[in-house]
């Protein structure tokens, strides 16, 4: 018991002395004040602060434009400065203070004065690597031709090998000897093939079957960049 009320007492006591030396809370006006640079303001001056500084970041459409595009009458229902900020629709992107192009993804068009979408279509590609994956169809139409090359590879090359493994004419030629007739060794060793075609064949299916599940993860996540490191134009902007 006497044990138990010395703990208790000792942890009320190193309760008390983490209250005393903590510090105390500043409230969120103080801390506001800190963060803009300004000393103890009224919530007023602090307001009319802040407007000075957005202001201070654009007044007009002109200061949103960019650079590459400066002088052009872009419509501000892609470009425009709104309450002091940079507003960057479809075509552009904020970088910095200013407005930057999409290029290429997405390039302004100075004479439609729209955005011209270069992007890929996800749905497609995706309907693609559902029904013609093993032969690349799907990177092949987003430019991704490295991975597109690899799977019409693969495909190809299990094709090649269980057509030459299983050919009819290989076992009519080359299962006889000089007179004619069928040898063991040759018959063997032509068995050995086809055993052997039938495992590459195999091993070339699970690499296609495997690629392809990964394409379906990837393509209706979205996750893959066009060959213009540019991501898929999405289901819900189609």
């Amino acid at each position: 018991m006497k044990l138990f009320l010395f703990l208790l007492l000792s942890a009320l006591v190193f309760s008390i002395g983490n209250s005393e030396n903590q510090p105390q809370r500043r409230s969120l006006k103080d801390e506001v004040s800190e963060a803009v640079g300004v000393e103890r303001l009224p919530i007023a001056d602090l307001l009319a602060h802040s407007r000075q500084e957005r202001q201070a970041m654009c007044n007009n459409q002109t200061d949103c434009i960019p650079s590459s595009l400066s002088g052009e009458p872009i419509p501000t229902d892609l470009v425009d400065c709104d309450s002091g900020f940079c507003v960057c629709r479809q075509c552009f992107e904020l970088d910095g203070d200013r407005c930057r192009e999409l290029a290429p993804c997405q390039t302004y068009s100075r004479s439609t004065r729209r955005c011209d979408d270069a992007r890929r279509d996800q749905l497609v590609a995706l309907l693609l690597s559902i029904f013609l994956s093993e032969v690349g169809a799907a990177n092949f139409y987003i430019a991704r031709n490295d991975l597109a090359g690899g799977q019409l590879a693969i495909f190809l090359m299990s094709f090649v090998v269980i057509i030459v493994a299983t050919c009819p004419c290989c076992f009519m030629c080359c299962c006889k000897d000089e007179s004619g007739e069928r040898t063991v060794v040759a018959f063997t060793a032509y068995i050995i093939a086809i055993v052997v075609g039938v495992v590459i064949a195999l091993i070339c299916s699970l690499m296609i079957l495997a690629w392809w599940i990964a394409d379906l993860v990837i393509f209706i996540q979205n996750s893959r960049l066009d060959g213009q490191n540019c991501m898929l134009r999405s289901f819900s902007e189609s």
